[in-house]
């Protein structure tokens, strides 16, 4: 009988020895970043902030001194009204750069609110932490818009004629309208009929220089008599800043005037005007 064939001791398998684990030492934390140096000194106001004129032209001189000895840059500057609680005055400054040591001078223009009133206005600009006192003049601003600009007016001598009148304020003071009342009219080309009427009345023999100027001064007061002035009739009216009202003029012809003849009469009222051109029918 035959024998099987032996097989052969198996190895036990060999069993892997746990790696250790590598430990890594914490690493130091980074030190926190140094402050930057700060400068010897803020930016202060070299001599007073004063602004004046008219709120739309506000003028005046920013002066600046850094002592420091770093360059400094100044933003978001604002100048507040001090001592009222309410509809404070406020402006906003353009940005300054200041080099360190050194003065530096900006000339401002500014703008502000169109209607606001003439007067002193207390003002504090804080820079850099520290109040300074400053100052607002706003001057007067009488201005005045008429509408209608110019007027046509045609009818028989003696008539009446309503026209609406509108009045605008851009100022920042009350604009008043006066009674009109009478308004002298300028006649066409009244020259050239006074200077014509005087040479036809002299005669060959009166052709010396006081006849001539008697002549004149005849016939120009005849062209004067010749016409009545023109008549406006309103009421006074206030304006007040920044509004607009509007009015019922009533215009009169002159009773004595010549017809056909254009005539021009300009009513000035503040700081502007209306024309009126007229002819008589």
């Amino acid at each position: 009988m035959a024998t099987p064939p032996k097989t052969p001791p198996k190895t036990p398998a060999k069993t892997a020895k746990p790696r250790k684990s590598a430990t890594r030492k914490p690493a130091a934390p980074k030190p926190p970043p140094k402050p930057a140096p700060k400068p010897a000194g803020g930016v202060a106001l070299a001599a007073p902030l004063v602004l004046a004129g008219e709120p739309s032209a506000l003028h005046g001189t920013l002066s600046l001194h850094n002592p420091g000895n770093a360059r400094m840059a100044l933003r978001d500057l604002r100048l507040t009204e001090t001592g009222r609680k309410r509809d404070k005055l406020a402006v906003d400054l353009p940005r300054v750069k200041v080099r360190p040591g050194a003065r530096r001078d900006v000339a401002l223009s500014l703008a502000i609110g169109p209607t606001t009133p003439p007067g002193h206005y207390t003002m504090s600009l804080p820079i850099d932490g520290t109040e300074h006192p400053a100052q607002i003049i706003v001057t007067e601003v009488v201005d005045l818009e008429i509408a209608p600009a110019e007027l046509v007016l045609t009818g028989k001598p003696g008539t009446k004629i309503d026209k609406l009148m509108a009045f605008h304020n851009h100022g920042n003071v009350p604009a008043t309208v006066p009674a009109v009342g009478a308004v002298q009219l300028d006649l066409d080309q009244l020259h050239c009929r006074a200077q014509r009427a005087a040479l036809k009345a002299l005669v060959d023999s009166e052709r010396r220089l006081d006849d001539l100027i008697r002549a004149l001064s005849d016939s120009y007061q005849a062209e004067l008599d010749s016409f009545a002035p023109l008549r406006v009739f309103n009421d006074a009216l206030s304006v007040p800043p920044g509004e607009t009202r509007s009015q019922t003029w009533t215009f009169q012809i002159p009773g004595k005037i010549p017809t056909g003849v254009d005539a021009t009469a300009v009513i000035p009222i503040l700081s502007d005007s209306v024309t009126v051109r007229l002819r008589a029918t």
